[in-house]
């Protein structure tokens, strides 16, 4: 078999017989060479083919996996004709006001404040920056979260509130009619009206 050259692996391995000589050429470029006894070639090239195997797997695995969600949600019907929406977490939205990075300037600045808009704004103002937009809100949803925070706007003050002097930090899931509650979230304006009144003063 002098100078006869046997393919194990196309894409990867070359295995030569006439000096016993495996050559591993990796995706990333890199190419090992390994010279030694059949055995101890063979022993390599098993182990690298194994190895190689169990990495595809472990990558499959990873990729039918489905994303993880930070907080459980449930679909609800949006009260029209439209595809039914997700349910926010109030609890979640409660637990991260009192929980976050900005807490002590969102208790001074808003809760321990008088403007109501502020209040308004501020559940918007979280499902934005911590948990990227996945819930938008009616005015009965914002009614329902501040009196969680001990903060009470009325449904009907904070649909006043979303509907007039808001109405430029929001955009709408559509416009408003009898029977249909509106869904709100912030919009890059208001995203830097709240930015701005946190950072005041610091």
């Amino acid at each position: 078999m002098s100078g006869k050259t046997i393919f194990i692996c196309p894409q990867y391995i070359e295995l030569g017989f006439e000096m016993p000589t495996a050559s591993i050429n990796l995706p990333d470029g890199t190419k090992i060479s390994v010279d030694g006894s059949v055995g101890e070639v063979e022993r390599i090239v098993k182990a690298y083919a194994e190895a190689n195997a169990q990495s595809r797997d472990a990558k499959r695995q990873k990729a039918a996996k489905p994303a993880k969600r930070r907080a459980k949600t449930k679909k609800t019907d949006s009260g029209g004709d439209g595809p039914s929406v997700a349910e926010p977490d109030y609890a979640a939205i409660v637990n991260m006001v009192h929980d976050c990075d900005e807490t002590d300037a969102i208790s001074e600045k808003i809760l321990d404040s008088h403007g109501i808009l502020n209040r308004v704004l501020l559940p918007l103002y979280i499902i934005h920056k911590y948990f990227d937009d996945e819930w938008e809100l009616t005015s009965g949803d914002i009614s329902k979260i501040t009196n969680d925070l001990k903060v009470k706007v009325s449904t009907p003050h904070a649909s006043t509130r979303l509907s007039g002097e808001g109405k430029k930090y929001l955009a709408a899931d559509s416009v408003g009619r009898k029977g249909v509650p509106v869904r709100y979230k912030l919009n890059r304006k208001g995203i830097q009206y709240m930015e701005n009144l946190l950072a005041a003063g610091d």
